[in-house]
């Protein structure tokens, strides 16, 4: 096709939309309009609880994995919680330590 009869095609007035093809689309138009936005996840609470349990994981590892003729186990174990108290995160590791137990518990039974 060449461009001539292109642009006799082109400059035909007679082009016109099917009928109904304007509202279809518009009606689609505000139907997108109208879906609210997903909601976010909430980052900003979740990665400080993300961040003690990554605390906590570390340091009952590292009470784990001490030798056993440097520190007995419940002395570092009472550190371990003393120091959660002090900071706080007394609650969150235990709540940790019930999900880890919880999710072993169901994992041996299923």
């Amino acid at each position: 096709m060449s461009n001539d009869e292109l642009d006799r095609i082109l400059a035909e007035d007679d082009i016109v939309p099917v009928s109904g093809f304007a509202s279809n689309v518009m009606d689609a138009l505000r139907r997108e309009a109208s879906i609210p936005p997903p909601i976010p996840f909430p980052w900003k609470w979740a990665l400080p609880l993300i961040a003690a349990g990554a605390f906590v994981l570390a340091l009952f590892i590292m009470v784990a994995t001490a030798p056993a003729q440097s520190v007995s186990t419940p002395l570092a174990l009472a550190a371990v919680i003393a120091e959660l108290k002090r900071v706080g995160l007394d609650w969150v590791a235990l709540a940790f330590v019930v999900t880890v137990a919880s999710l072993r518990l169901s994992h041996f039974s299923s």
